[in-house]
């Protein structure tokens, strides 16, 4: 991650798929705001378009897509 052209920290995405869509893999029943928000984080830093959030829940996948309008 860079911040005026300084590095500043490092992401960890689970895993990219073709160079195109960020896939986060969680646990749980919902979709907490710091989750959506963290997939917000990687595709504006990395410039994509697609995200997927993917919960392993009690009655199964669950998962919802996330985009980013302003790549």
């Amino acid at each position: 991650m860079y911040y005026k052209e300084k590095k500043v920290g490092h992401y960890f995405i689970d895993f990219l798929i073709d160079n195109k869509v960020v896939l986060e893999i969680k646990v749980g029943d919902r979709f907490p705001k710091r989750n959506i928000d963290q997939i917000f984080s990687y595709l504006r830093s990395s410039n994509l378009k697609l995200g997927i959030l993917a919960n392993f829940t009690s009655d199964g996948i669950k998962f919802k897509r996330i985009l980013n309008l302003n790549s």
